[in-house]
């Protein structure tokens, strides 16, 4: 069989061609278009597929967005809320101490005042009853004196002596004074005068006045 040239073979192949396309070409065609149609679609799925995972994207990025900024402002808000009543208190604690301080340092002042002010009354409570008592003592020695120096050469009882003492001490101290000092003169009588009773004519012994009423 003789070689066939390259005429031939373009001849036989375009035969081969037409009975393809004569046997095959609406097949294919549909073949193609229906490719052609699947992958238009696959391209429309695809774009839509990423349209709709951008728009997920960004939905989720903005309400992941959304709810960073709601707890930052909560976190926010807390950190001033808590900041302000940490202040708050801080301020109500030192309010509360200086009241209390203030409170303490005036009641320190009223206390060091009144003890003061009663130390006063006392040094000079004790220096007037000094001063009275010396005055009475003093007082109660001239009218001694001037009481035994005229009863001296006189003829008088335990009686009459003790009612001039009672009328020397109301008249010094007061009607107050006359009970205790009642006890003091009969005991001082008669430890230290030996006076005859009423009726006796001997003449009293003369003692010193010291010896009445010692200070």
């Amino acid at each position: 069989m003789a070689e066939l040239n390259r005429q031939d073979m373009r001849e036989r192949l375009g035969n081969v061609e037409q009975i393809r396309e004569i046997l095959l070409g609406p097949q294919i065609r549909t073949s193609e278009q229906r490719l052609d149609k699947l992958e238009a679609e696959l391209v429309e799925m695809r774009q839509e597929l990423r349209e709709r995972l951008d728009e997920m994207q960004t939905s989720v990025s903005k309400e992941i967005q959304g709810v960073a900024d709601s707890f930052e402002k909560k976190l926010k808000y807390l950190s001033l809320t808590t900041h302000d009543e940490n202040t708050k208190l801080r301020q109500k604690v030192e309010q509360t101490s200086q009241k209390s301080y203030a409170v303490l340092e005036t009641l320190n002042k009223t206390f060091s005042s009144r003890v003061a002010g009663l130390r006063e009354d006392v040094v000079q409570a004790q220096e007037q009853f000094q001063t009275e008592t010396h005055a009475i003592k003093t007082k109660i020695f001239e009218e001694l004196e001037k009481c035994f120096s005229s009863l001296q050469d006189s003829k008088v009882s335990r009686v009459d002596l003790a009612e001039v003492l009672f009328e020397l001490c109301i008249k010094v101290k007061g009607t107050e004074f006359v009970p205790d000092l009642k006890e003091a003169v009969e005991n001082q009588l008669q430890a230290d005068f030996l006076l005859p009773d009423q009726g006796n004519n001997a003449v009293p012994q003369s003692t010193p006045p010291s010896g009445i009423i010692g200070e």
